[in-house]
């Protein structure tokens, strides 16, 4: 980002993903 950090962040909890520039899913155990 432009502040040249990464935050790997995991919830379970839709709206504090809501909160993130960007998310990726796990789903069956695959990336999407």
């Amino acid at each position: 980002n432009a502040e040249g950090q990464t935050i790997i962040m995991v919830t379970h909890d839709e709206r504090i993903a809501a909160q993130a520039g960007r998310t990726i899913q796990l789903v069956d155990g695959k990336v999407k």
